[in-house]
């Protein structure tokens, strides 16, 4: 099982973006935006996968107060595992899971693995729904030579009790579907009016070298 320190340059991949030659954005709906980035989602379901993500939260004046860094990786049919880790206010955690079967293990912290009576499912959340569209788009781009979806949003809350003096948190979410479907990456950043956040998934499809095993017998 791959550490989160080895998987951190996995992130770095997608930089090289570049639209060669592809149209430029296409506005679409917001029904249409939901309806792609839910499909590339649960299409991810089909494949074995390992979903790499990291988060950073700041403070009004660009401070990083809180970061965050998880592995979803899910080995079917046999299982997945997760690893969840964060550092804030100078403390870190670490939390760990593994199913295979019907079988749940957990750990804090590097400590002793126990076992669970409940299950856990992936949370895809991705769109808050209180939040208003402001401009949605798609296009075709190309990224490390691959053909690719990239959807787009722009969005804004709604001012409180409709006053327009009200200060608007914008949010945007970028979303990479491959020609099979499938979510390959996702950026959402935030920019409420006292704080901000900044949040990477990468997808990887069938990855060789993954396993689950059970941490105790």
């Amino acid at each position: 099982m791959k550490t989160l320190a080895q998987l951190g340059s996995i992130m770095i991949l997608f930089v090289g973006l570049s639209s060669n030659g592809y149209a430029q954005p296409e506005p679409i709906s917001r029904q249409a935006f939901d309806t792609a980035v839910r499909s590339a989602v649960h299409n991810s379901y089909k494949f074995s996968r390992r979903v790499t993500k990291v988060g950073k939260n700041y403070d009004e004046y660009g401070k990083v107060i809180r970061t965050t860094s998880s592995i979803f990786a899910s080995l079917l049919p046999k299982g997945f595992y997760t690893i969840y880790e964060t550092e804030e206010n100078g403390k870190s955690t670490r939390i760990e899971t593994i199913k295979i079967a019907d079988v749940m293990y957990k750990r804090h912290d590097n400590g002793s693995w126990k076992l669970l009576g409940k299950r856990l499912e992936e949370n895809v959340g991705i769109i808050p729904s209180s939040l208003s569209y402001a401009k949605t788009s798609k296009e075709r781009v190309t990224v490390d030579g691959v053909s690719l979806w990239l959807y787009q949003a722009i969005i804004q809350s709604v001012p409180s009790r409709g006053n327009p003096d009200d200060k608007l948190a914008v949010w945007s979410l970028q979303c990479w579907i491959d020609m099979k479907g499938r979510m390959t990456r996702t950026i959402q950043q935030s920019r409420p009016p006292l704080s901000s956040e900044f949040r990477e998934d990468v997808y990887e499809y069938d990855p060789k070298d993954l396993k689950i095993e059970a941490p105790i017998k």
